[in-house]
């Protein structure tokens, strides 16, 4: 029977989870490649520029098709592959509220992508682009601002998942393969397997093999039987 803390204990949901933590990173590398020269364009335009490829194509997809979370860099567990836990899991991950972390995650980015467009000149002395490059710079930011929205929008759809009522997860239908194709963004060769299985319960100390080992068994003399060999061995007769 899954539990709450077997859904919970799923690898992929924590291993997309982690990345979050490379988010800083991409906004860090957008920021330094926004100060390279000075703007070309309006920077009203550049800024739009940010926002539309960054942004709204994270945001399509979370809306109407979610990242499928059972994938790895270029491969994808095929959906007829999977567990009922992991079909069940898809489920949650297409619930309607997605689409509201989908649109919070987006207006937050896109204030982020405002700060860092107007105190990008600060991060100027650490470029190592020269001023002339200002449309690779550009090029740049954008691809790792899309990047961060990535990794951003996806974790926070985990992290909603993790940190769930676990009855809700319980009680939730498990997806058809047609669901899952129709209904995910599968990004990937698809394949059998990407993890190795961590389902299989661990040995424990009650299942290891018993090792019997047969003590010799030796009879132990009384103390009266004693007493009688150590008097015969000083030549002692016993009356008895």
């Amino acid at each position: 029977m899954d539990t709450p803390q077997t859904f919970k204990s799923d690898p992929y949901l924590w291993l997309h989870l982690c990345g979050m933590a490379t988010v800083p990173l991409w906004l860090e590398i957008s920021f330094i490649a926004l100060s390279t020269g000075d703007p070309q364009l309006p920077a009203f335009l550049e800024f739009l520029v940010i926002v539309t490829i960054g942004i709204l194509p994270i945001l399509w997809m979370q809306w109407q098709r979610p990242f499928y979370i059972y994938s790895l860099l270029l491969v994808a567990i095929h959906p007829n592959q999977l567990t009922l836990q992991q079909q069940t899991t898809l489920t949650f991950l297409r619930s309607e509220f997605r689409r509201v972390l989908a649109v919070a995650a987006a207006i937050l980015l896109t204030i982020t992508a405002f700060l860092l467009y107007q105190f990008a000149p600060i991060a100027s002395l650490v470029n190592p682009l020269p001023p002339s490059l200002h449309f690779l710079g550009l090029m740049i930011a954008i691809v790792t601002f899309f990047l961060a929205n990535l990794f951003f929008q996806v974790s926070l759809s985990v992290l909603w998942v993790v940190f769930n009522n676990g009855s809700v997860l319980t009680s939730a239908h498990p997806l058809t393969e047609t669901e899952i194709n129709e209904g995910f963004t599968i990004a990937g060769f698809r394949v059998k397997t990407i993890l190795p299985d961590f389902s299989t319960r661990p040995s424990t100390i009650n299942d290891a093999p018993q090792l019997n080992f047969e003590v010799p068994s030796t009879s132990i003399p009384s103390s009266s039987e004693m007493t009688n060999s150590a008097i015969e061995d000083h030549g002692i007769e016993n009356d008895d």
